[in-house]
């Protein structure tokens, strides 16, 4: 008679590190490590929403997380914005498709919500962002001293990459690094080391050369400042001489990054000459332009837009072939007056409204309750602030890539902040 050994089984390493909990943060942040590849976060998506499916006929009771209604109402809010903006332009085909694509983000969310409230699947989310960032970090910066990249990508005007298009990384980078610059492991180091951390994710932004890279950065800056304040207060009393040496790594790498030419000419063409609307003109005349065109699209279509992601479609003739042909207005209020006019533009108010009462509710009331900062959505949350900071000339709102991005970050959002109405240790 044959006997069965209980012995415990030993995992491979392979197993160990990709185990279920790593495996589904690689899912949930999937649409960020697929960006350098085109159209692969559309995958990305399908996938989630499969997987929302599959939660909900197995998991029923639990597939309704906290915050669900609040996700629900958004989308929907979203959907409708898009939708109306169909009724009166002549091209209805791109609002109706992102119409449809929102409601597969409003599925593919619902997914996140679920998994993204456990602490270890998001400890392990946070993980594999800043490796997988880290890396992209030291890339760039690669690039930007030898020439070329790790992969044999040679440098030019930005910093590219194996991306697929070449303004992408400097771009994406610039509010990407806060998954770096906020995880919990750098958090944890020295402040010497956390400045390290800083400057090298500051001299990429900068050799990204975009500016809206840059006004990121800033805002990134100010924040990581604030939450740093404690350690910086305890360098000043124990060692001020070390403020001094940062203050000094920091402007040292400055002189050098402005060293390089195509940084220096980038922000030499930036400084206005007059700060007045001339002087703004005189250092973003394509900008100033397009933003004029689509203030006269919202005009002539005042309710319902011109359809959202149609800009481009109703640009003058005589704008063809030229560098003022743009497929969008680089500025996010002006975009979506003109894509979905007033209607459109006050869905995605209350869009806006529903989604800041969430989060000062959660961290900023009487009834807000105080948790670990490792268990915060703070990178997510400035990747939001970010990206869509009105000032800010962004990529396109109405793509199916800028909307991924955006949504699924407010999932994690929503999902971390709705830890004190739920149970952390979901499966």
């Amino acid at each position: 008679m044959s006997s069965i050994s209980t012995a415990p089984s030993n995992p491979s390493l392979a197993a160990r590190i990709l185990d279920r909990n790593t495996s589904i943060a690689l899912l949930l942040c999937s649409s960020i490590w697929v960006l350098p590849w085109s159209r692969t976060f559309q995958l990305s998506v399908l996938i989630l929403a499969i997987a929302s499916i599959t939660l909900l006929i197995r998991q029923r009771r639990e597939w309704w997380t906290p915050g669900a209604a609040s996700w629900c109402a958004m989308n929907l809010c979203a959907a409708l914005a898009l939708g109306l903006s169909a009724l009166n332009t002549e091209y209805p085909d791109k609002p109706l498709k992102l119409m449809g694509f929102q409601l597969f983000l409003l599925l593919a969310g619902m997914a996140v919500l679920y998994w993204a409230r456990n602490d270890q699947i998001w400890k392990r989310l946070q993980w594999c962002l800043f490796a997988i960032i880290g890396f992209w970090l030291v890339d760039g910066l690669f690039q930007a001293l030898v020439g070329f990249d790790l992969f044999g990508v040679p440098r030019s005007e930005r910093l590219g990459g194996y991306f697929s298009h070449p303004d992408k990384f400097g771009f994406y980078i610039s509010f990407l690094c806060v998954w770096v610059l906020f995880a919990p492991v750098v958090r944890r180091w020295s402040l010497p080391l956390q400045g390290m951390a800083y400057l090298l994710c500051l001299a990429v932004t900068f050799f990204g050369n975009t500016r809206a890279g840059w006004v990121s950065f800033m805002l990134i800056s100010a924040v990581w400042l604030y939450m740093s304040r404690a350690q910086i207060r305890a360098a000043l009393r124990t060692a001020p001489w070390l403020l001094g040496l940062i203050a000094a790594a920091v402007g040292a790498a400055g002189w050098w990054i402005l060293q390089d030419p195509q940084v220096s000419k980038r922000i030499t063409a930036t400084i206005p000459q007059s700060f007045d609307i001339a002087g703004i003109a005189a250092v973003i005349p394509i900008r100033a332009q397009l933003w004029g065109q689509a203030w006269e699209q919202f005009l002539a279509n005042p309710w319902f837009g011109t359809g959202a992601g149609n800009y481009s479609l109703y640009l003058p003739d005589s704008w063809t072939g030229t560098s003022l042909f743009q497929p969008y207005t680089h500025q996010v209020v002006l975009e979506i007056l003109a894509g979905t006019g007033a209607i459109g533009s006050l869905l995605y108010f209350t869009i806006a409204a529903i989604f800041l009462t969430l989060v000062w509710r959660a961290l900023f009331s009487k009834s807000a309750t105080t948790r670990d900062e490792s268990q915060l959505p703070v990178a997510p949350l400035l990747i939001l602030v970010c990206v869509w900071f009105p000032l800010n000339t962004h990529r396109e709102l109405f793509s199916s890539e800028m909307m991924v991005l955006t949504w699924l970050s407010m999932a994690l959002v929503i999902a971390r902040l709705n830890l004190a109405n739920s149970a952390s240790s979901t499966n």
